[in-house]
């Protein structure tokens, strides 16, 4: 089964949108309205992306406000300067470099006040890239559970702790960041794991719960951290199509972004506004003149 990965960032105005089957990154209101499609260069030559995934700020209060993007099936992470393109818009941008640690299909990326975290979903692992240029590791997963991670995707930093879409084995990883402490398995209690298939996570309302893109089954499910009983949101009122296999998160105070990947052959993707004031409950954002934003199927990013 194929499973592409939609990655969603929002930047005080806009939401960052990697359109991976299309090897494009575009920014869109939050409000909705006409797409603009952002020009990266490294050294004046045009970035070619190939299967974007992930996409990621640097930690709030950074003095840079710096993207990272998961540049896939070239197995590299891009980072530019958001706030600082030139008179024609465009942005000047770097491969990042991981030392000595080579990424295959780099999807999910996170951060925290002095690390990147990467899903090295090709091979099975999380890569920590310290922000202040020291070389990068593979993370120690101290005590986890078998079986071994499999085909890691979405993961956000939540606190103390990283939790991971573990695709490959249905399950919620938790890994703490100081890597000495036991890495676990959220549980999900309450919650019928039949087909379950998390691609995205982040944290949701007052920082004490987790907001899981399940693209298995077609659903998001909330789970607290404190493994007390999970719910799945319901979503059918709102909707006239419901979720088919949400595939990407991100949020911005109280509003969650969700990219939801469509069944059909070409997956494609609309982006809802799940909100808890001001615009309906659950619409779909209006992304002017972007008729085919679609996930990549292509065998690599795979279950």
């Amino acid at each position: 089964e194929t499973l592409g990965f939609t990655g969603l960032v929002v930047s005080p105005n806009s939401v960052i949108i990697a359109d991976s089957e299309n090897d494009r990154i575009l920014g869109v209101f939050q409000t909705g309205g006409a797409a603009t499609f952002l020009e990266l260069e490294i050294a004046d030559a045009p970035v070619v992306f190939d299967g974007p995934a992930g996409l990621r700020f640097s930690p709030e209060g950074d003095e840079d406000h710096i993207l990272y993007i998961a540049d896939r099936i070239n197995n590299r992470i891009i980072s530019t300067d958001f706030s600082d393109p030139d008179e024609d818009g465009v942005f000047e941008a770097i491969v990042l470099s991981t030392d000595a640690v080579v990424l295959s299909g780099p999807t999910g990326l996170s951060v925290s006040p002095t690390d990147l975290y990467i899903s090295d979903s090709g091979n099975n692992r999380i890569v920590v890239k310290p922000l202040n240029g020291d070389p990068a590791h593979v993370m120690v997963l101290n005590s986890l559970p078998a079986p071994a991670m499999a085909n890691p995707l979405g993961l956000t930093v939540a606190g103390t702790d990283l939790y991971v879409a573990d695709a490959g084995n249905n399950r919620i990883v938790r890994a703490p960041l100081n890597e000495s402490s036991t890495a676990s398995v959220l549980a999900n209690n309450g919650v019928n794991l039949a087909g379950f298939v998390p691609a995205d996570v982040f944290p949701a309302g007052e920082g004490d719960e987790l907001v899981i893109a399940d693209a298995g089954v077609g659903r998001l499910v909330l789970a607290p951290f404190d493994a007390s009983n999970a719910e799945e949101l319901d979503l059918s009122e709102d909707l006239t199509t419901g979720l088919q296999s949400p595939t990407g998160l991100t949020a911005n105070q109280d509003v969650v972004f969700i990219a939801d990947a469509g069944t059909d052959p070409d997956r494609v993707v609309r982006i809802l506004i799940l909100d808890d004031g001001g615009l309906p409950p659950t619409s779909i954002l209006d992304v002017t003149g972007v008729s085919d934003l679609a996930i990549d199927s292509n065998e690599d990013a795979r279950l």
